[in-house]
């Protein structure tokens, strides 16, 4: 899959050796940590708005909103601030979660 056609719904991790893997959705992020996390550093999400990466645990997901869905039925998209992301749910809709409570829908 090319990254950068899903720039904006892209997840980075970065492995203890420093190794970059990229994913085009948190769908095959979430797939990879089942049997990867103790491997991983550090763990980066696009800005749906914007493409900067920003670090999992800060960032703001929105599940099934009318952005369209990457790798999965339902779209996820994240956002650097909840503020955005309430920005974008009140014209596009879906819920507000975090990262921890997000990989659990998968």
């Amino acid at each position: 899959m090319w990254i950068d056609q899903y720039r904006h719904t892209r997840h980075v991790f970065t492995s203890k050796n420093g190794t970059k893997i990229m994913f085009c959705s948190l769908t095959c992020a979430a797939n990879y940590l089942k049997s990867h996390r103790k491997e991983i550093k550090q763990m980066q999400v696009a800005n749906y708005l914007t493409a900067e990466l920003i670090d999992t645990s800060r960032a703001i997901y929105l599940v099934g909103s009318d952005a369209p869905p990457v790798m999965s039925n339902t779209s996820i998209i994240a956002f650097s601030s909840r503020e955005q992301a309430e920005q974008f749910q009140q014209k596009h809709g879906g819920r507000i979660l975090n990262f921890d409570k997000v990989l659990t829908l998968e």
